[in-house]
C-alpha cells in the first residue's frame, strides 16, 4: 500500500512540476515576441514618441535590410534576408503598403 502511495505522489508532483515548466515557457515566449516587436519598432521609428505617426514604406524597410541591426533581427526571428518582402506583407496588416507604429 505505502509503494501505491509513493508513485501516486510521484506523478502528482510530476504532473505539477509540467504545469510550471509549461507556464514558464509561455511567459518566456511571449517576453521575447515583445522584446522583438519593440525592438523592430525602435529599429525603425525611434526611441521617441514623436515619431509615432511616421509609417514605414517598402523602399525604407529594403534599405534597413542591409545593417547590421536588421540582419541580427532575422537572425533571431529565423527568416532569410530573401523572405523580406514576405514579412513586410505580414507586418502590414491593413494591406495599405506601409507598416505604422499601431501595425508593429
Amino acid at each position: 500500500f505505502s509503494l501505491y502511495i509513493a508513485t501516486c505522489l510521484f506523478a502528482m508532483m510530476n504532473l505539477l512540476t509540467g504545469v510550471f515548466v509549461d507556464k514558464a515557457m509561455r511567459t518566456v515566449r511571449e517576453d521575447k515576441d515583445m522584446v522583438l516587436a519593440t525592438r523592430i519598432r525602435d529599429l525603425f521609428l525611434g526611441d521617441d514618441e514623436d515619431n509615432a505617426c511616421e509609417e514605414i514604406t517598402w523602399e525604407d524597410f529594403s534599405l534597413k535590410l542591409e545593417s547590421n541591426a536588421m540582419q541580427e533581427y532575422f537572425k533571431q526571428i529565423n527568416v532569410e534576408i530573401s523572405e523580406a518582402r514576405a514579412l513586410f506583407d505580414l507586418l502590414d496588416s491593413d494591406g495599405g503598403g506601409t507598416i505604422d507604429s499601431k501595425e508593429i
